[in-house]
């Protein structure tokens, strides 16, 4: 995805050293699943097939926003439809004239499309960065720890200040 480099998560970790880089990709490559899993976002653009059952006015490809629609192809008859037979309107294929896809067989219409964000939201990147410095010094999950006189406690997600900057941006309902 590479919606954040690992110069942007050193920077944010305060590391300047080389010695894991590694270790600290996979932990941005993890945010950013765990990010677009529940947010129900896709933060790249790309080339997208999706196999759709019709019986609605609509198809609906599965990555949003659909940016554009380069094929429409009903698997069953083997026919390629015209761009001219269909447009789309918010994130959605429809008919030119209004009738409904037909329904049978499941899966019938291939969709091949353009779909995904352009780019992550600067909130959602700032909570993002925040997520891989919070598991680069804390790589356990531990809920707190204690040395000596000491005792550092962790903020779960559900309650931290993440959470709440990710929330208007889940799609879907529910919390984080």
């Amino acid at each position: 995805m590479a919606a954040i480099t690992l110069a942007e998560a050193k920077q944010a970790c305060g590391i300047s050293h080389t010695a894991r880089d590694d270790f600290l990709q996979a932990i941005v490559d993890g945010t950013e699943d765990w990010l677009e899993e529940h947010l129900g976002r896709i933060f790249n653009v790309a080339t997208r097939i999706d196999y759709l059952t019709g019986g609605g006015r609509a198809l609906r490809p599965y990555t949003r926003p659909v940016n554009s629609v380069s094929e429409v192809y009903d698997v069953d008859g083997a026919v390629t439809w015209d761009s001219d037979d269909y447009v789309l309107k918010h994130d959605s294929v429809y008919t030119y004239d209004g009738s409904r896809w037909e329904s049978e067989p499941q899966s019938r219409w291939r969709v091949t499309y353009s779909g995904g964000e352009t780019a992550m939201p600067n909130t959602v990147k700032m909570a993002a960065l925040q997520l891989i410095a919070r598991t680069w010094e804390n790589p356990q999950g531990l809920s707190s720890q204690s040395a000596a006189d000491m005792v550092i406690s962790y903020a779960a997600l559900m309650e931290s200040d993440i959470a709440k900057f990710l929330q208007m941006y889940r799609r879907g309902t529910g919390p984080i």
